[in-house]
């Protein structure tokens, strides 16, 4: 039976056999055990999580427990002492690239006895399989033209079309934008985004988000993830906005601005200042490679490299923070750029070690120990300047 329920850009075929895997981790979900939901904390791990964990809780009567991991925590350990405290029997990660570390994710099965579907769209560093585990990766690497990106919320999309779940289009614009996909579909942005509200004359997609509530939403769930108290108030409120009570983007607004505002606030005023200040330096710089230096919390890294990127599509852009005696490295590069950061890591591994790296062509990321960084930073430029 078909299970393909496609009416947007973002659900292509390749989700129907994700839809079939999914099924089939269901299956086995009714006969046993308990379940942990893993995300990634950021809006494309958060959408996701809402909708998966509102189906198992509401479909399938399980009572999940929930776990985000930040880009800053992908050694994993943390994760790994979690769910040995939880003893779950089955585990779902969404926009969490566990499948790039084959060892850590053969011994969270092992430590748990349990099954683990996956579903990622970051690129595969390696084709190894693990017993165990289900995953779903549907973006294509490279993708050939004409493709698109297939992020978590698009899984979550195709999840909310066949349980008959509101999936309103002020959460499809927002979760587009936050996760950097509105490029690959512009017409259908323009036309998704009109249905919103009104689009100025000559007014960019872009600048359309960053005015917008929407843009508000954004800051709000970044400063919700830079939280270390672990909260999952994100997807809880998501839930009662978008899939139970009111079915609109002010009650989710509203929800976080009580809890985050003051955060989301200082965090957008350091993301102004730097970028002030890095453009100095961007305008300055001879090569393609410019590093820079950031003091404050990981938050801040990805946007500051992600409007950089944006002033200077040639050239490859790394922000870094010190965390623990961890270099945590984000790189961006234009989306349209030939360099595959995700290659381009790949290589400088070869002679640097790193305690993980992953991502997309454009947008990716390294934790490399402080003993390393200065090697990896000379090893990095080489290639990228070759």
């Amino acid at each position: 039976m078909s299970v393909s329920v496609r009416s947007t850009p973002f659900e292509t075929p390749s989700l129907d056999q994700c839809l079939l895997d999914w099924r089939r981790f269901c299956n086995g979900l009714r006969r046993e055990g308990s379940v942990a939901i893993v995300y990634h904390g950021d809006a494309d791990g958060a959408v996701a999580a809402s909708v998966v964990d509102h189906i198992l809780t509401q479909h399938l009567k399980q009572q999940p427990a929930l776990y985000w991991v930040g880009t800053d925590e992908y050694d994993f350990g943390e994760l790994q002492r979690w769910l040995q405290r939880y003893k779950t029997t089955r585990m779902i990660f969404l926009d969490v690239a566990i499948e790039n570390e084959p060892s850590m994710l053969a011994c969270l099965l092992a430590a748990t006895q349990g099954t683990a579907f996956i579903f990622d769209h970051h690129l595969v560093r390696q084709d190894t399989a693990v017993e165990g585990a289900i995953l779903a990766n549907p973006t294509p690497n490279p993708l050939r033209p004409g493709e698109i990106p297939v992020p978590s919320f698009a899984f979550a999309l195709a999840l909310s079309r066949t349980c008959r779940l509101s999936f309103p289009d002020w959460l499809l614009a927002y979760v587009s934008f936050a996760e950097g996909v509105d490029s690959f579909v512009e017409p259908f942005m323009r036309h998704l985004v009109s249905s919103i509200a009104p689009l100025g004359a000559g007014q960019s997609l872009r600048d359309w988000y960053r005015r917008s509530r929407l843009g508000r939403v954004g800051s709000l769930v970044r400063a919700a993830f830079s939280d270390n108290a672990k909260t999952h108030e994100v997807v809880r409120l998501m839930q009662t906005s978008i899939l139970e009570e009111h079915n609109s983007c002010e009650a989710l607004l509203n929800g976080l601005e009580s809890r985050f505002g003051p955060s989301a606030d200082r965090i957008a005023r350091v993301i102004t200042q730097l970028v002030s200040h890095y453009e100095q330096d961007l305008s300055t710089a001879s090569g393609r490679l410019v590093a820079l230096p950031i003091n404050d919390v990981h938050a801040v890294a990805g946007p500051v490299a992600s409007i950089l990127r944006g002033k200077a599509p040639d050239k490859v852009i790394l922000t870094s923070i010190r965390k623990n005696g961890i270099i945590v490295c984000e790189l961006r590069t234009g989306v349209k750029s030939e360099t595959n950061l995700v290659e381009l890591l790949k290589r400088v591994a070869e002679s640097v070690p790193m305690v993980n790296f992953g991502g997309h062509a454009s947008a990716a990321g390294a934790l490399v120990a402080q003993a390393d960084f200065d090697l990896f930073l000379l090893t990095l430029r080489s290639i990228v300047e070759r």
